[in-house]
């Protein structure tokens, strides 16, 4: 073996050494059936040879001074399993290029990192909370990307990184100590973080090139010294912050230029692209839905991007530095994203977390009247639903209101019009019901029509027993048009005639009924009508002699057929009274005296409504007073009698 070792007391084993001669190590993970889970100190310090190392899965433990001083190391490589690394671990590794820290390192111990003066990339995970004194100091770091969350920045912790030229500080910092980038000699820029609490002195001293120093409204105590020892200061330096702030006054008392900056004025919070701000969003428990993620970004952007998210109630529901809500049980609880600037722009969600409703119905007549009113009822399910608020809104207010209980309330319309009403969950789960309404204007007049005419008031219609059907179809006609054209129907006598909704009257034996047609919009217009049911007359015919001499009687008669038709009586009329004259009620003919050969025509017509008539055609003779009788036959003439 190439390897010392020995064991710990909880039986794994910790590399101790190396004794072998190459220069790419594998350090393996086990030896003799034991798993490697540290390495000691200053197990491979010293080592000249080593140019590549690749630290085995399991190891969670560097020691001090592991690699202090393998003064040929270009490349380590570190397991995901690791979480401490102690103090000067890679002090002095001349050309170790690159380090990625993995997840689960909290902290960069002192000197780990000093005189790493090749070390250019270093990645450092979202779990460090502290970097501390001299862990970067002499490297040729260009860049360093501090991760969201890191707490503490320790004394000349980047001091002597003559190649760093910016920093941009995340809002987690809360301490930055003595000399932390202390001759640190390309730096130009530094955006402080609103988060900052304290600042020991000469912070970024020996720093000649520095031309900004962005100073947050929130930092409100600054020593002179702070910045810089002594009085020295770089000459290009400019002090950038909010008007009226511990940096204003910070920039007066050192006689430093002083330049304004605009903060951010208003912050968007977003899921998935949806605006949200300000907005009830609900989260349904019995989905099992336990996470949200939250997106923000203030407007406009100012030098301290981001937001700092904040839960009115922890214990509902907390929030991450990366917007992402972790429900913890039922309750209504706000998240807040504040801009990082300091300026006190915020916005806020107010997230409702209960058991959400699924759907709504909605129950009520889909019309109304001009200015009526209607109660709906919405019920929400399911019934385990925690919050059974409802928020009423209407499509369309010229048309329809509607009140906080569900009562909707029609306007005035001269015709029809029709609005939807809305019935929203108040829970945020965003379930809605609509439902269309159709508003009539009232009637104004009534009509109605048999046959394409008009049934006046008072009028009598007939049904005919006898025809092939019993029954007349009315017609409903209100004006204005668009009013409802719905009656409520009505006959005073149902054993004689009866009426459906739709204006269907049946005749059912003989006799008279009133049918009345009432408007169903409340106005209580109505119309009134007679109804006669009768088997009626279908033929007439008349009989008699078809002569008759002046100043003659005769009784005509008629045969009436059916012979069960209700109502036999007649109307007899005569064409011409001044020839012969006829009884209208038994068909009594008078003719009347004449000097010549007269017809007239007798008719017989039926009084029951069914309008049959019949004609009979009369001839009318002068009294003759002479006779000469020719071959041709008689010739009466004048005062001729004839015995």
């Amino acid at each position: 073996q190439d390897y010392t070792y020995q064991y710990g007391a909880d039986g794994h084993l910790s590399i101790t050494g190396y004794i072998g001669l190459e220069e790419e190590i594998i350090i393996p993970s086990m030896i003799e059936g034991k798993s490697v889970t540290s390495i000691a100190n200053e197990a491979f310090k010293n080592n000249g040879r080593m140019v590549r190392v690749v630290i085995p899965e399991g190891v969670n433990h560097i020691g001090k001074s592991a690699f202090q001083s393998a003064y040929n190391l270009v490349d380590i490589q570190l397991p995901q399993s690791l979480r401490f690394i102690e103090e000067s671990a890679f002090n002095s590794c001349f050309k170790l290029k690159a380090i990625i820290l993995p997840q689960g390192i909290t902290t960069v111990s002192s000197l780990s990192f000093l005189r790493c003066m090749d070390l250019k990339t270093v990645y450092l995970p979202d779990s460090l909370r502290s970097i501390e004194d001299y862990a970067f100091a002499i490297t040729g770091l260009e860049s360093i990307d501090f991760p969201e969350g890191i707490e503490t920045i320790g004394k000349h912790a980047f001091y002597g990184n003559s190649n760093l030229k910016e920093i941009t500080f995340p809002n987690s910092v809360k301490r930055i100590e003595d000399y932390a980038f202390f001759v640190c000699e390309s730096l130009t820029q530094i955006v402080l973080p609103t988060s900052l609490q304290a600042m020991a002195s000469g912070v970024f001293d020996k720093c000649p090139q520095l031309e900004k120093i962005a100073i947050p409204k929130a930092v409100t105590n600054i020593r002179d010294d702070s910045l810089f020892s002594g009085v020295i200061k770089p000459l290009k330096l400019k002090i950038l912050g909010v008007p009226n702030s511990e940096a204003e006054r910070f920039a007066i008392r050192t006689g430093l230029p002083f330049e304004a900056l605009a903060l951010s004025n208003h912050v968007d919070m977003k899921i998935n692209g949806e605006e949200v701000t300000n907005k009830l969003y609900a989260i349904d428990l019995s989905s099992g839905i336990t996470t949200l993620n939250l997106q923000a970004s203030s407007q406009p952007e100012s030098l301290w991007t981001g937001v700092l998210w904040s839960s009115s109630l922890p214990a509902v529901a907390t929030v991450n530095s990366d917007g992402q809500v972790n429900v913890l049980k039922k309750g209504e609880v706000t998240i807040s994203a504040t801009a990082a600037d300091g300026g006190g722009a915020q916005a806020n969600i107010n997230l409702s977390i209960a058991s959400l409703a699924k759907k709504i119905t909605i129950s009520g007549n889909s019309f109304l009247f001009s200015k009526s009113k209607q109660t709906f009822k919405a019920t929400i399910l399911p019934a385990t639903a925690d919050n059974k608020n409802i928020e009423w809104t209407v499509s369309d207010s010229s048309i329809i209101t509607v009140n906080n209980n569900g009562v909707v309330t029609a306007s005035e319309v001269s015709q029809k019009r029709s609005a939807k009403v809305l019935a929203s969950a108040k829970d945020g789960s965003g379930v809605s019901h609509s439902f269309e309404i159709t508003v009539y204007p009232l009637v104004k007049e009534v009509g109605l029509l048999h046959n394409n005419l008009i049934v006046k008031p008072k009028e009598t219609l007939t049904i005919d027993l006898a025809s092939n059907t019993n029954t007349l179809q009315l017609m409903v006609r209100n004006y204005p048009v668009d009013a409802l054209q719905q009656m409520f129907w009505k006959s005073s006598s149902a054993k004689i005639a009866t009426v459906s909704e739709d204006g269907l009257v049946t005749g059912l034996r003989s006799g008279n009924a009133r049918i009345s047609a009432t408007t169903s919009d409340g106005t209580k217009k109505t119309i009134t009508f007679t109804v006669k049911v009768a088997e009626l007359i279908k033929e007439i015919s008349i009989s008699g002699s078809v002569m008759i001499a002046a100043e003659q009687k005769q009784n005509l008669q008629a045969d009436i057929l059916p012979e069960s038709a209700s109502n036999r009586k007649l109307e007899w009329t005569s064409s011409d009274d001044s020839i012969v004259r006829v009884n209208k009620n038994n068909g009594q003919i008078t003719a009347r005296k004449t000097d010549s050969i007269k017809q007239v025509t007798i008719s017989a017509k039926a009084l029951d409504g069914s309008d049959i008539s019949s004609d009979f055609v009369l001839s009318i003779h002068p009294l003759a007073t002479n006779v000469i009788i020719s071959q041709d036959g008689f010739i009466l003439e004048k005062k001729a009698k004839l015995n």
